[in-house]
C-alpha cells in the first residue's frame, strides 16, 4: 500500500512515495524547464530503487497549483494517467498547502506570508494565521511583487516558500520580518502526501476520483 506524490508546479519538482505511516522515499530538486523530460524517469527511477512495484500502488496525489502553466499540466497529466491505468484515487493538494505544512507555527504573535514565482518579477502569495497549532488560511492569494507584499504587511509576518535573492534582500531590510529556514522553504512532496493520506483517511478514496482534477491557474487582477 503506497501512495505517490507529484509537485511539478514550479521549476523545482518533487516527488514522494509514502505507505500511510512512513515516507519511503523522497527527490525534490530544481528542474528549471525540464519536468517533461525529467518527472517520468525520477520516477520510475525511485520506485525501482525503493523496491515499489507499480502494483502496490493504492493512491496517488498531485500539486494543482497554483504554479506555472506548463509546469501544472504536466504534473497533473502524469497523475490522471498514472491513476486512470489502475482505477486510483487522486488527490488534489495546493501549492500553498504543501508550503504551510513544513512549517510549524512557532510565533503566535506573527502569521505566515506564503510565496510562489510567478513570473515576470511577480508573486503569488497567501496569508495565514496560527489556530490550534495549525495555519488557517486568513487572506486568500493573489498576484503582485515583493515590493507590494511588504507595503501591505507593515506588521512584523513570518515568510516562506520560494524567495527570488530580491525578494531575500528585500524583507532582510525590514527588521520587523521574519524568513522562515530555507530547509522549511523548499516544497517537498512528502508534506504532499501527507496531506493526501489524511484526506483519503477522512473523506475515502471514492471521494477523490482522478477525472475531476484540474490545475488551478491564478490570473492577475
Amino acid at each position: 500500500m503506497s501512495l505517490l506524490a507529484i509537485d511539478t508546479a514550479t521549476q523545482t519538482m518533487s516527488i514522494a512515495l509514502h505507505d500511510g505511516s512512513r515516507l519511503l522515499a523522497e527527490c525534490t530538486l530544481r528542474v528549471g524547464r525540464g519536468h517533461n523530460a525529467q518527472l517520468a524517469p525520477l520516477i520510475a527511477r525511485t520506485m525501482q530503487q525503493t523496491g515499489v512495484e507499480s502494483a502496490e500502488l493504492t493512491a496517488l496525489a498531485v500539486a494543482v497549483g497554483p504554479g506555472s502553466y506548463t509546469g501544472l499540466r504536466i504534473g497533473v497529466a502524469v497523475a490522471k494517467g498514472l491513476a486512470a491505468a489502475r482505477d486510483l484515487p487522486l488527490v488534489p493538494v495546493t501549492t500553498l498547502e504543501t508550503l504551510v505544512d513544513a512549517v510549524p507555527p512557532y510565533r503566535e504573535s506573527s502569521n505566515l506570508v506564503v510565496a510562489l514565482p510567478a513570473g515576470r518579477k511577480r508573486i503569488i502569495y497567501a496569508e495565514y494565521g496560527p489556530m490550534a497549532n495549525r495555519w488557517v488560511e486568513s487572506q486568500p492569494a493573489k498576484i503582485g511583487d515583493w515590493q507590494a507584499v511588504l507595503a501591505e504587511y507593515a506588521r512584523p509576518m513570518l515568510i516562506t516558500g520560494e524567495i527570488s535573492a530580491e525578494g531575500l534582500a528585500m524583507i532582510r531590510a525590514n527588521p520587523d520580518h521574519d524568513i522562515v529556514p530555507a530547509p522549511l522553504r523548499l516544497r517537498r512532496a512528502g508534506h504532499m502526501a501527507e496531506i493526501a493520506w489524511a484526506r483519503l483517511r477522512e473523506q475515502g478514496a471514492q471521494s477523490f476520483p482522478a477525472e475531476r482534477v484540474a490545475p488551478i491557474y491564478l490570473q492577475s487582477p
